[in-house]
């Protein structure tokens, strides 16, 4: 910390808006990069955007006298910046540095992998606010036609698909919206679950395009939806849902984010205990997920006291794996993942537990 403030005390001495040219030779070493970019995030993070970009700027200045327009790290920097425009109220500005920063990407890296796309989309998504609908329109499915090619269904798919079809919307194609969006929408729905606060929204907005389009019967249908899946969604811990298997593999998502929630925080959050409940319910009836006790499980379970908390902590760490994988039991991998997981988490909590022999070994490991 110390060695922060003195950093931050040198540079404020040479002026935080001191042109970029003003750069000597003892500011061209990593070191002092990662110095500007952590200081640089921190502003972001606070809201300073213009020292956040006096900050970034020198940075990219810094790294292409260092290594060149061609190298992977200046790019990166640079596609930072527009983020930062972006947030300055400096829309142009963040338009020229990312159709910058994907002709460099393009040009000396990759034109078909998913940096490519998501510069391609972060420009479309800049010139859509600029209100230049037909180029965000061009560059969103230039960004989705690289990112299909990488036969990957995760968030940055769902959140490009989801541009495409409000670009369409924007340039009077409601069938291609409906499209793109339905396309968004299973990906969501896989991702986070029907009953996603993320996948409810969605479908606002597909009952929008549905209206536009003229579908007038598919737009009453989905208010309907989401009327029922709003309703769902205010009692989604409810235990009577994990009655039957078919109810719980219908909570697989809200299982998931209770066993993360878990692993994630201390054993004395007000929450664990509905939580720790919510989790034990839901491993029982499950038949989607198979948990086998294993030493050194197996001796905690011999334990006393708070250590049983363990076993919870233990049985969520099979649930994010069993899940996320799309496993029904773990492998060789998984076994030792859960168990670090479970180390970790002892870590964590044995100065609330106490002391677990048959955990504490692992620690000095």
């Amino acid at each position: 910390m110390k060695n922060l403030f003195t950093f931050i005390a040198l540079f404020w001495a040479v002026g935080i808006h001191a042109q970029n040219t003003n750069i000597t030779p003892d500011m061209l070493n990593e070191a002092y990069c990662a110095k500007l970019d952590s200081m640089a995030l921190v502003m972001y993070s606070e809201k300073q955007y213009e020292n956040a970009l006096q900050l970034k700027l020198r940075q990219t200045e810094i790294l292409k006298r260092m290594k060149g327009e061609g190298d992977a790290d200046y790019i990166k920097c640079l596609g930072f910046l527009p983020k930062i425009y972006y947030r300055n109220n400096q829309i142009d500005k963040a338009i020229e540095t990312t159709r910058k920063t994907v002709e460099l990407w393009g040009q000396h890296v990759s034109d078909h992998d998913n940096l490519y796309a998501i510069f391609l989309d972060n420009l479309s998504l800049y010139q859509a606010d600029a209100g230049k609908n037909k180029e965000a329109l061009q560059n969103g499915l230039k960004s989705l036609s690289v990112y299909e090619k990488l036969l990957v269904n995760d968030d940055d798919m769902a959140t490009i698909l989801m541009h495409c079809a409000e670009y369409s919307w924007a340039n009077g194609k409601m069938n291609d919206a409906v499209k793109y969006e339905l396309r968004a929408l299973d990906i969501i729905k896989d991702l986070q679950g029907e009953l996603s606060d993320k996948y409810i929204d969605e479908l606002e907005y597909l009952k929008r395009y549905y209206q536009d389009a003229g579908d007038t019967d598919n737009a009453n249908k989905l208010d309907g939806r989401i009327t029922e899946l709003k309703k769902k969604a205010e009692n989604k811990f409810n235990l009577e849902d994990l009655a039957t298997a078919e109810g719980c593999r219908y909570h697989n998502h809200e299982a998931l984010a209770c066993a993360q929630y878990l692993l994630d925080n201390p054993l004395d959050d007000p929450q664990i205990q509905q939580i720790t409940s919510y989790i034990l319910t839901w491993s029982v009836g499950s038949p989607d997920v198979n948990i086998v006790i294993e030493s050194p499980i197996t001796d905690v379970l011999n334990a006393e006291g708070e250590s049983q908390h363990y076993l919870t902590a233990y049985i969520a760490a099979c649930i994010d794996y069993c899940l996320t994988h799309k496993v029904k039991e773990l492998d060789e991998n998984g076994k030792k993942k859960v168990l670090w997981q479970l180390v970790n988490y002892y870590a964590a909590n044995r100065h609330i537990t106490g002391q677990v022999p048959a955990l504490e070994q692992y620690l000095s490991e």
